[in-house]
This record gives C-alpha cells, structure tokens and sequence, in this order.
C-alpha cells in the first residue's frame, strides 16, 4: 500500500471499527490476535467471528459450519456471508413461523450489517 492509499485508507478503517456496529459486536469478544486495527478488520471479513456468533446464539443449528481458514480468498468470505446468513434465517424459523424473542433478531441483524460492511469495505 502507497502513502496516499495509507493516508486514505487508515482513517476509513478507524472509522468503520469505531461505528456502533462494531463496537458492539466487540462487546462479545476482542477482535484480531494482535489488537491492530487492520487484524480487527480482517476478523470481520473473514466472517469467521460473527458465524461463531450464531452458533452460541443458535447452537442446534444444523447449517454447516463457515471455513476457518479463509486466508484473503472473497470467495470463502462470500460463501461466510451466505453461511451467517443461512445461521440467522434458521434461528428464526421453524416452517415458516418466528421462534425467537425480538433482542435476538436485533442482535443478528446487527452481526449481518456489520459483517456485509466490512465484506463491502475489504473487496
């Protein structure tokens, strides 16, 4: 990355992992191994953390598991987004009719925004 893509980049990333859907999504646990912002980002990204989500949120779901080592690749991060977003319809129903109290619809959801912002942002 060049100097004016660092100094455009940077406070883009600050800003989006200062926005409230991240912060709250932080609350469950820190994000990234080193505690850097660009580690945090591509936590998200890799949609790993936010399907591990769903599953404490919905452990009986039988919607397969989201690929651990996504390793940069957008077609894993895809197929991640697509796997969160299977997780959230199945906690929700049950043929076709609502399942679980509204706090929870809420949080996914905001797992599902935050997780398609940063996608949008990392490709």
């Amino acid at each position: 990355m060049d100097k004016m893509e660092h100094e455009v980049f940077t406070p883009l990333l600050e800003d989006f992992l200062q926005s409230p859907l991240v912060c709250w999504v932080k609350t469950v646990s820190p994000l990234g191994s080193d505690g850097s912002h660009l580690s945090e980002f591509m936590t998200l990204v890799d949609g790993v953390y936010l399907n591990d989500i769903m599953i404490e949120i919905n452990p009986k779901s039988s919607v397969q598991r989201p690929h651990r080592k996504v390793n940069n690749d957008p077609t894993l991060r895809i197929q991640n987004l697509s796997i969160l977003v299977q997780q959230i319809k199945s906690c929700y129903q049950v043929s076709g009719s609502p399942k679980t109290p509204a706090p929870t619809l809420i949080y996914s959801y905001t797992l599902i925004c935050a997780y398609i912002s940063a996608v949008v942002g990392g490709l």
